[in-house]
């Protein structure tokens, strides 16, 4: 099992406490290491977890290509922005005055070229 003083890549980010759990189940049930960023703000204020970007799942760098395989069976789409989306996410707020958070787990995004993970 590798070190969690490692130096540490971004994997993933979860919207929703049940997949945040779930994710770091996952993970540490193949042997990685898993350091969530920022869960407690789900459980606490989950009207937040948009504004703060969610959970960030980080792995050792060692570990990430594995880590991404694992979440990629599960079926984690990758992070991109959708314009549709957000600008039915800022009507929903002009509307009801509640932003509805994301309940997913998405990817990190790569470079095509390098194959380096983007946070």
């Amino acid at each position: 099992m590798a070190e969690p003083t490692q130096d540490l890549t971004t994997i993933a980010y979860v919207y929703g406490p049940s997949q945040t759990s779930l994710a770091i189940s996952m993970l540490k049930a193949h042997g990685i290491v898993v350091v969530p960023v920022g869960p407690q703000h789900i459980s606490v204020a989950w009207h937040y977890s948009v504004a703060l970007g969610g959970v960030a799942l980080r792995v050792p760098s060692s570990q990430a290509e594995e880590a991404l395989e694992i979440l990629n069976d599960f079926g984690a789409p990758v992070r991109r922005f959708n314009l549709m989306a957000a600008a039915f996410m800022v009507f929903a707020f002009l509307l009801a005055g509640v932003a509805v958070p994301p309940r997913a787990l998405y990817l990190a995004e790569r470079r095509a070229s390098s194959g380096e993970l983007l946070s």
